[in-house]
């Protein structure tokens, strides 16, 4: 049965997103994709009288948008990640579903400037916050709010390709145009080396980072069209043919 409808509030960077959830059927119920149709819950906070929480309204402006009740895990997935706690987030192109073996919820993930996006890549840092890399920026996610942070934030490129976090608080974030370093705070520019464009493997330019990997020893690898760069907190080694 439909609740009401989810509310996404707009303020600056600050995005609080509405969702739905959907149980998973055990026994003989039928579902499709391993996905009830049927809405159990609406995840918004509210007070004992269903009204929502005072302190979430904006001082001005908001916006509010319908979810669609029948959405379902489908149509083009980019992105699969489990956290340290277990669960599963699914991210596709406008939707993030998160799975906890019971219930799959479905945010609608907007960029800073409230646009829909796809999302690339989902990870976890240190402090146990889910990051998602788009092409619409970056978006954290406490909980049931959205911090979204695009180029007026200090970010190189919105148009994110790869993102890791290491143990010391910072998040590498691989964009068409470079690396940048967010400690939580500001952003900075990594220098990787350009190299030649291949335009026979879909969007590319002479700065993308398709990927970024920190191992066991906290250095920080950098997947390019030029080869792989490894960080190892003095300098940047090239690995080549």
């Amino acid at each position: 049965m439909l609740k009401p409808v989810s509310v996404l509030f707009v303020g600056l960077s600050l995005l609080f997103v509405g969702c739905r959830q959907q149980s998973i059927p055990s026994g003989d119920a039928t579902a499709k994709n391993g996905v009830s149709a049927s809405i159990t819950t609406s995840e918004q906070s509210a007070d004992d009288s269903g009204a929502l929480n005072s302190n979430l309204l904006p001082p001005e402006r908001s916006l509010v948008i319908d979810v669609n009740a029948n959405a379902e895990i489908g149509g083009v997935v980019r992105s699969i990640f489990q956290d340290s706690n277990g669960i599963l987030w699914v991210g596709g192109e406008g939707d993030l579903f998160r799975n906890d073996g019971s219930t799959v919820t479905s945010y609608d993930i907007r960029d800073d400037l409230g646009n829909g996006v796809t999302i690339k890549q989902i990870i976890e840092d240190r402090d146990g916050h889910i990051w998602c890399g788009t092409n619409g920026g970056i978006t954290r996610i406490d909980g049931d709010s959205f911090t979204s942070f695009g180029e007026k934030d200090g970010l190189i490129n919105r148009d994110v390709w790869s993102i890791a976090a290491d143990n010391h608080g910072t998040l590498w974030i691989g964009t068409i145009d470079g690396v940048c370093r967010f400690d939580g705070q500001e952003f900075s520019e990594f220098p990787i080396p350009e190299s030649r464009p291949d335009p026979t493997r879909g969007v590319t330019s002479a700065n993308i980072v398709h990927c970024i990997l920190v191992d066991r020893k906290e250095q920080v690898w950098f997947g390019t069209n030029g080869g792989a760069y490894i960080y190892d907190g003095n300098g940047l080694a090239h690995l080549s043919e």
